[in-house]
């Protein structure tokens, strides 16, 4: 087993910190999101003029907005406290949310090429 210095732990406990940040930052704004394409907020604002369709994927929107913030939170703790009860449900929680994502991008590059191929038909008429 390799021995690292403290220097070098505190180092990479910044870079940690710093990126479960930012993650934690996405993580907000994807679960606002979420809730905002479920129908939570009814009002419109006269800043944008962004349409929101309320379709049925707030909820799964909403579900990685959480998953991103609960991984984020396992992120700062194990930044902060170095311990191996919160890096072991960081590593775990990582795998996860990435298995979830790499079985999403799947879908969505399935559900890419079929609309490209109806746009093509189109467009080559």
């Amino acid at each position: 087993m390799a021995c690292y210095s403290n220097s070098c732990k505190s180092n990479s406990a910044k870079i940690v910190m710093v990126i479960s940040f930012m993650i934690l930052i996405l993580g907000v704004v994807t679960a606002i999101f979420g809730a905002i394409q479920m129908g939570v907020v009814q009002k419109k604002d006269t800043f944008t003029s962004a349409e929101i369709d309320l379709s049925g994927f707030g909820n799964g929107v909403l579900g990685l907005g959480l998953l991103t913030i609960l991984l984020s939170v396992f992120g700062l703790l194990t930044a902060k406290y170095k311990k191996a009860y919160f890096s072991i449900p960081f590593i775990i929680s990582t795998l996860i949310a990435g298995i979830i994502f790499l079985i999403l991008a799947t879908f969505i590059l399935g559900l890419g090429s079929a609309v490209f191929a109806v746009v093509k038909g189109t467009a080559c008429q």
